[in-house]
């Protein structure tokens, strides 16, 4: 920021040409990459992405993290339930070619907990700054 305290145009306009490229990346990542682990984590850290970057953008927004909170603990409840599902429900002996749709969904919901918490985790740095 210059001095008078006001945005640089070129902020506005890299953010709005590199929000939706992050979006798309990452929401790729999660659903694409059911064949190989990794692609929720790597997807959800690309989400995230674009909530830091338009916090360093304007720094001054404001965050409530409660509801992301509250999303985050939902989508661990998820992980397990989907792990304990596919294992222990049978699917992973009786259905094998179930893996892919368990492993896309298992990447959605690790997608959303990683988004979550590493936004969560920004913003209360963040805030400990301002």
């Amino acid at each position: 920021m210059n001095k008078n305290n006001k945005k640089h145009p070129a902020d506005f306009f890299t953010i709005t040409l590199t929000i939706p490229a992050m979006m798309l990346i990452g929401i790729y990542l999660i659903l694409n990459d059911d064949h190989i682990p990794g692609g929720g984590f790597q997807g959800g850290a690309a989400l995230a992405a674009i909530v830091i970057s338009h916090f360093i953008i304007s720094p001054k927004t404001e965050f409530n993290t409660k509801q992301m909170e509250t999303v985050e603990k939902f989508a661990y409840i998820g992980l397990v339930a989907c792990a304990l599902i596919y294992v222990f429900g049978g699917l992973y002996f009786s259905h094998p070619e179930y893996y892919t749709y368990y492993l896309m969904a298992f990447n959605v919901v690790l997608g959303a907990k990683v988004f979550c918490g590493l936004t969560i985790i920004f913003i209360e740095f963040a805030k400990e700054y301002h």
